[in-house]
């Protein structure tokens, strides 16, 4: 992405505001709590900005967008339940709703891992990602800041070598 790589998944949208406005001193200190904190300030404050999102081609305009490799979020909540480092293509998490009321309603459906059935929210395929939005704007690689918009993510092949035990 944009020449930097990442492991499980990239955002762009609330969930970067959200990780862009973590104190680094808070998440040594409080772990996962500083990213609970970080994200109801960010609640009140962050507007109703549009990200285009293109997808292999096929444009979406949302509120938020996730491209996950990994299918677990922020720990053990499930973003894309068919996302897999083994897949050949990402699973790009597409929220339509912006604004504090539908932010609050996707962390809860997070939480209850009910995210992926809400009306609103769309999980598509792809292996070539395009994320344009406001100038600047954060882009969230892995729970840190990577860059900023616009963002180029592709699919490489072959980039790591995993090594397993045998099952």
């Amino acid at each position: 992405m944009n020449g930097r790589r990442f492991a499980l998944m990239v955002g762009a949208g609330f969930d970067a505001h959200v990780v862009a406005s973590v104190d680094a001193r808070a998440k040594k200190w409080l772990g996962q709590l500083a990213y609970v904190m970080a994200g109801l300030t960010t609640t009140l404050r962050f507007g109703r900005p549009t990200y285009r999102v293109t997808l292999d081609g096929d444009v979406w305009e949302v509120a938020s967008v996730v491209v996950a490799k990994g299918h677990r979020y922020g720990g053990g909540f499930v973003v894309a339940p068919e996302a897999s480092l083994w897949r050949p293509d990402f699973q790009v998490v597409l929220f339509r709703r912006g604004g504090p009321l539908a932010s609050l309603r996707y962390g809860v459906a997070l939480m209850l891992g009910d995210l992926h059935r809400r009306s609103d929210v769309d999980i598509v395929p792809a292996t070539d990602v395009r994320i344009e939005g406001p100038a600047g704007d954060p882009v969230q690689g892995d729970g840190d800041r990577l860059t900023a918009l616009p963002a180029n993510i592709r699919l490489l092949r072959d980039a790591a070598v995993v090594v397993m035990p045998k099952a």
